[in-house]
């Protein structure tokens, strides 16, 4: 059985739901059982895929819709993340963005406005 964290975010059950009949859908002509865990500390959505075709759900799941790092350790330098834009410190000039770094605790990116001007 293979767990991962989907660079998608769902605020109530609705939006739960239709993440797990989007991706029966796309799965439904391979052997495969797939489940929305629920939810992480971030809203990040987690889905379990078992089979003899977890293999190429997952490699789709990962190329299409995209997986968070989750931890630190995963990252790696200079490597191109996609996340959602938290808020931006306009007294630190800082723009927060989560990616999807949530364990041990969460962990936004932060990016100065300087670099984002360069």
């Amino acid at each position: 059985m293979t767990t991962l964290t989907l660079l998608v975010r769902a605020s109530h059950s609705a939006q739960l739901k239709q993440v797990d009949e989007l991706l029966k859908s796309q799965f439904e002509d391979l052997d495969v059982e797939m489940k929305v865990l629920g939810n992480t500390v971030n809203r990040w959505v987690q889905v379990s895929i078992s089979g003899e075709d977890e293999g190429v759900a997952a490699s789709y799941i990962k190329k299409e819709i995209g997986t968070c790092p989750t931890t630190l350790e995963n990252v790696e330098n200079s490597s191109v993340l996609k996340g959602y834009i938290l808020k931006f410190d306009n007294n630190r000039q800082e723009l927060n963005v989560d990616v999807g770094v949530f364990e041990p605790k969460v962990t936004p990116a932060t990016i100065s406005l300087a670099r984002l001007q360069t």
